[in-house]
């Protein structure tokens, strides 16, 4: 795996884990999706799965959406009163701001996002082989020609 993609991954992983760890840093960030998205029914992070592949595009997606009310949420955890979280929030925050962390999460989405459908189909419990590999060379098609639908 490229070194910057784990990275990208791994710093999702403890940014999701240090916001959940909190009803308090959840509030606060249903607060900023609020103010953001007003209609936006999706206010809690999802973990990211180590084998869980549709939910791992579930939960990136759903990061990558809610990138500005995330980054808002640790600009406001930065605020309080407990050092400890408050340095733990700017250092997540700052490592949200690098260019690689952004062209990571991008890539990381697109990838997920053109193989959903394909790891759905290959965790289902009733696929045949004649349907995995229509799913492959589907995603192979559709990246071929730039991620448009055939």
């Amino acid at each position: 795996m490229v070194d910057a993609i784990r990275n990208t991954i791994g710093t999702m992983k403890e940014m999701i884990t240090f916001i959940r760890a909190s009803e308090k840093r959840m509030d606060t960030l249903k607060e900023q999706i609020t103010s953001v998205e007003p209609g936006s029914r999706r206010t809690r992070l999802v973990k990211l799965r180590e084998t869980r592949w549709v939910e791992r595009h579930d939960a990136i997606s759903f990061f990558k959406e809610m990138f500005v009310p995330i980054y808002d949420t640790l600009e406001v955890i930065m605020g309080w009163d407990n050092a400890d979280v408050s340095s733990i929030a700017f250092l997540m925050q700052s490592a949200m701001e690098k260019s690689c962390f952004v062209v990571g999460l991008c890539c990381v989405s697109r990838v997920f996002g053109l193989t959903a459908s394909l790891s759905a189909t290959l965790q289902s419990h009733n696929f045949d082989l004649a349907q995995c590999i229509e799913q492959v060379d589907r995603v192979f098609n559709e990246e071929r020609q730039g991620g448009k639908m055939q």
